[in-house]
């Protein structure tokens, strides 16, 4: 498992241990370790570990040695991580295609796995799977129109998918 990865701070602080038992050890043997790679984006936005503890692996004073410290900030960046202190760093735009007339007991997308409850209005958006959208948020994803959120209709298509907009 990774340092950190919600298993709380007394965790990490022993996996870090075990870790710079392994990096000395390798240095030990005249093996150079040009990165180390250690914090996770939970480790970073919960502090599990001291800056100063990692940056103390960085140089061995024993044998000279020295790595660069990276720290992996990916999914805190693309939204992996629900923090306070997080904002966005991206979003996603698409043009509305169409927008057709739904009555009750239609089927939208493949597989006919949204039915709607009421009369509505679906609109066909111009961005699918292909163009990041994750096809795990069909039929409950929820997407930006008009300054309100609508939920995602049916299974996200490659190159577009289909929004509930009353």
């Amino acid at each position: 498992r990774q340092c950190g990865a919600s298993n709380g701070p007394k965790y990490t602080r022993r996996q870090f241990g075990r870790f710079r038992t392994v990096v000395e050890a390798v240095r030990r043997r005249g093996i150079a370790i040009p990165m180390l790679h250690v914090a996770n984006s939970e480790t970073l936005l919960e502090k599990l570990l001291d800056p100063t503890e990692f940056k103390s692996l960085l140089a061995d004073p024993e044998t000279g040695m020295t790595s660069q410290g990276f720290c992996r900030a990916g999914g805190a960046l693309y939204g992996q991580r629900n923090h306070p202190d997080l904002l966005p760093v991206m979003s996603l735009r698409a043009q509305v295609r169409f927008i057709h007339r739904c009555d009750k007991g239609m089927t939208v997308g493949y597989d006919r796995t949204w039915i709607a409850q009421r009369q509505t209005r679906i609109a066909t958006l111009s961005c699918g799977f292909a163009d990041g959208y994750p096809r795990q948020l069909s039929n409950k994803g929820l997407v930006g129109v008009d300054e309100r959120l609508c939920p995602i209709a049916g299974k996200v298509c490659m190159d577009q998918l289909m929004v509930d907009i009353g």
